[in-house]
């Protein structure tokens, strides 16, 4: 093999491409030629990152997404390591990454890292549009559950919130009193806890 040059293209036989043809697509050659040109990557391609027998599935593909997207789960999956790392890395892009590639996979388009595309991706299209919707419902109530229980409890967390806002007060007038915020009087501390402490 020779390669010349910063756009470099190696030179394999007809043996060699056949080969390297046999499992991930033609290579748009001439099986009569003597000698064939390729670029590196693609060549680096066809032996380092070999096509899988088995396409990837739609399911597994939308799971990794939905639940590990921020983490590149679905791209590893699909075999693009090198986007999978930097996007474990940003944190899915700071999530926004992580929702557009959850979109495309949704839609169909999201293809593997040799340009297959996703089995029983038109069959579960409706359950993975089902699934979002409802995590996205069921999040909503619960966030207005979580701010309709604090509003309903305010009443009671108002009085714990003053009196401790008044022995804040207590203490830094006892600081001022002595001069220094190391030597309050410890008697003085007991009956702040207790009276915090509603005893």
């Amino acid at each position: 093999m020779e390669s010349v040059g910063e756009n470099a293209k190696t030179e394999i036989t007809p043996e060699m491409a056949a080969i390297l043809n046999r499992p991930s697509g033609p290579l748009a050659i001439d099986s009569k030629a003597e000698k064939i040109v390729v670029e590196p990557q693609v060549l680096m391609d066809k032996i380092f990152i070999p096509r899988p027998e088995k396409q990837r599935h739609f399911i597994a593909a939308f799971l990794f997404s939905f639940y590990f997207g921020i983490l590149g789960a679905d791209r590893f999956y699909l075999g693009k390591i090198f986007t999978g790392l930097l996007k474990l890395l940003t944190f899915g892009g700071l999530t926004i990454w992580a929702m557009v590639d959850l979109q495309l996979i949704v839609s169909g388009v999201m293809k593997d890292r040799w340009g297959n595309p996703l089995i029983d991706s038109k069959k579960y299209k409706k359950f993975a549009k089902k699934t979002i919707f409802w995590t996205y419902v069921f999040v909503l109530i619960l966030i207005l559950i979580t701010v309709l229980a604090l509003i309903l409890s305010w009443p009671m967390i108002q009085p714990l919130i003053d009196k401790m806002m008044e022995s804040i007060n207590t203490l830094q007038s006892l600081n001022s009193a002595t001069g220094s915020s190391q030597s309050v009087d410890i008697n003085a501390l007991q009956d702040l806890l207790k009276n915090y402490s509603g005893q």
